[in-house]
């Protein structure tokens, strides 16, 4: 598969505090090891959710610079990201 075969849907901050909240709740709730793995699982997949949408983003910045989308994307990912 091309990278612009990839389907592309921006992770958004808003996503990324609704995902780290589940996070919270369900380590602040762990009672035993197995739970809190659970827990690092939610975390790994928001986190794994992010890094791919930012990543494809800048692969196909890379691809056309001038790809105004994309470009959008990255000035979108390089100021919410730090959040």
């Amino acid at each position: 598969m091309k990278v612009k075969d990839f389907p592309y849907k921006r992770y958004t901050i808003e996503e990324g505090i609704k995902d780290f909240a589940c996070f919270r709740e369900a380590a602040k709730n762990a009672k035993n090891a197995g739970d809190m793995i659970a827990a690092r699982g939610i975390w790994l997949d928001c986190f794994n959710n992010y890094q791919t949408a930012q990543s494809l983003s800048y692969c196909r910045f890379t691809l056309d610079t001038a790809d105004e989308f994309y470009n959008g994307e990255i000035e979108y990912y390089d100021s919410e990201g730090p959040e």
